[in-house]
């Protein structure tokens, strides 16, 4: 697997306060199943996953 895509820490640490942590996904192996393809014939890359639960929380994550 390629190696992640570099965010600045403030950045994934402000993300992580709007969302929680157990919904910012930073570890590598809970990440794989949202950057891989069904088929696996593609890949992305990123070190954080997002997952908000509610508009409010997508409406600060976009700000």
């Amino acid at each position: 697997m390629d190696q992640p895509l570099d965010l600045d820490p403030a950045v994934i640490d402000r993300f992580a306060a709007i969302v929680g942590d157990k919904y910012a996904l930073r570890d590598q192996v809970d990440i794989a199943p949202y950057i891989t393809e069904r088929r696996g014939l593609w890949h992305g890359r990123t070190s954080l996953v997002l997952r908000p639960g509610s508009v409010e929380e997508v409406s600060r994550i976009m700000r």
